[in-house]
């Protein structure tokens, strides 16, 4: 590996950003990380990260869930709670209750779940809305 050569730190970066958990894995308990999960196994737990959580066609979570991103293409039975976009595929089977800013589901995906919008509020509007439920 030459100095001068960034590619290759680069890439090992990146390949280092992913957590993945093969279609043989089983996990009873939570997982927490801080980068991009990728699930194909089966996870009995919670899982959670500040990044994005993709559950693969063989991936199956009994748990809750929170990430900023979601991409489901397998099973999820549980709370989901997503900052930013919760994708589900087509091959998807989603129960529970999803909350996130905003919610695709490609048809052919079975949901029986409530949906949520999340709204985030600045710091103006979060004092106008707590004035709000006040005067109810």
């Amino acid at each position: 590996m030459k100095l001068k050569d960034k590619t290759i730190p680069e890439k090992l970066n990146k390949a280092g950003n992913t957590t993945f958990f093969a279609e043989t894995f089983r996990m009873l308990g939570n997982i927490s990380a801080e980068n991009d999960i990728r699930i194909e196994g089966v996870i009995h737990g919670n899982v959670s990260t500040s990044k994005k959580i993709v559950v693969g066609k063989t991936g199956r979570i009994i748990g809750n869930v929170k990430a900023s991103d979601l991409h489901v293409l397998g099973e999820i039975i549980g709370e989901i709670h997503i900052r930013d976009l919760v994708r589900i595929g087509s091959s998807a089977i989603v129960e529970g209750c999803i909350v996130s800013r905003n919610i695709q589901i490609e048809p052919g995906a079975l949901v029986e779940a409530t949906l949520k919008k999340l709204v985030v509020f600045d710091a103006d509007q979060q004092a106008n809305h707590v004035t709000e439920l006040a005067a109810l």
